[in-house]
């Protein structure tokens, strides 16, 4: 897979953008666009197109489809911390790979996003509780609580992430909570 730094990505889609605009026109096919896109050789234009709000609105007025690679631009937009793309793709109806959009933005620390998919009804507890474990795991204590209070469970396991990654006062909050909410 080929990742670009947000700088990166931002300065090549300024450049090749209006190609697509000449080249196709407004009323541009985004199969034709991504099929240009994928034939100058860059890897995931599709998805990283929909993930940038820039460009988000054209791509819908044309037609894109936004849970295009598996929902991609979804989990792109929510790992690098777009939160107008994100809620855009989630009311336009994004659905692909909701799930691992909220580990990437809890692995992130991104807790508007994690806040904003949790209210669009994500379910905390998908992909095995990896969300709660992740964040627990990089420090992200906020998020964690939040997905622990929106009934993320294998708190347990997530309390050991938080000590693996060097974060026992992440262990202790989670301890505390299991007290508090187990009737004790």
């Amino acid at each position: 897979m080929c990742y670009f730094t947000e700088t990166t990505t931002r300065r090549v889609f300024k450049e090749d953008i209006p190609i697509f605009l000449r080249e196709f026109g407004k009323r541009a096919s985004v199969k034709k666009v991504f099929g240009f896109a994928r034939a100058t050789g860059k890897e995931n234009w599709e998805a990283w197109l929909l993930a940038q709000p820039e460009y988000l609105p054209w791509l819908l007025e044309s037609g894109a489809d936004i849970n295009a690679a598996g929902g991609l631009a979804l989990v792109l937009a929510a790992r690098h911390g777009e939160f107008s793309a994100v809620k855009r793709l989630l009311n336009e109806g994004a659905k692909e790979n909701i799930d691992r959009a909220l580990v990437e933005s809890a692995e992130k620390g991104r807790y508007s996003i994690v806040d904003l998919l949790l209210k669009h009804g994500v379910n905390p507890c998908a992909l095995d509780c990896l969300a709660i474990k992740v964040a627990a795991f990089n420090g992200c204590r906020a998020i964690a609580r939040l997905l622990a209070d929106n009934g993320a469970n294998q708190i347990k396991e997530a309390m050991d992430k938080a000590l693996m990654g060097g974060y026992p006062e992440i262990a202790w909050m989670l301890k505390d909570y299991i007290l508090k909410n187990s009737g004790r």
